[in-house]
């Protein structure tokens, strides 16, 4: 099954969540215990490569959008909004994105 790598993280002011990191490697493992057909004989390190570049290239893809929604086939909506948010008496835009993944077929 996919390994996860979870990092906590403890701050003195307030409990911050545990931060999950799941790595390519992990993602190529759950794509080949869901299809095990689907990526052939494709080496694990080429196929990790692979879903690295596709992540960049959406991450991409989201940090160019200033405001908007993106529809991902197979990860969901993407809600990118520009909104003021006031800090220290002053007022900044800042970038917010939400994601509504997709709901798994049945």
């Amino acid at each position: 099954m996919a390994t996860r790598t979870t990092k906590s993280t403890k701050t003195t002011e307030a409990a911050t969540p545990d931060i999950t990191q799941i790595k390519a490697e992990a993602l190529v493992e759950r794509i080949k215990s869901s299809n095990p057909k689907f990526l052939g004989n494709m080496p694990d390190q080429r196929a990790a490569n692979l879903v690295r570049y596709t992540l960049r290239a959406l991450a991409a893809e989201i940090n160019e959008t200033e405001e908007g929604r993106l529809r991902v086939a197979g990860l969901g909506g993407v809600a990118i909004r520009q909104v003021e948010r006031e800090k220290d008496g002053t007022t900044e835009k800042v970038k917010r994105v939400i994601l509504r993944p997709a709901q798994p077929k049945t």
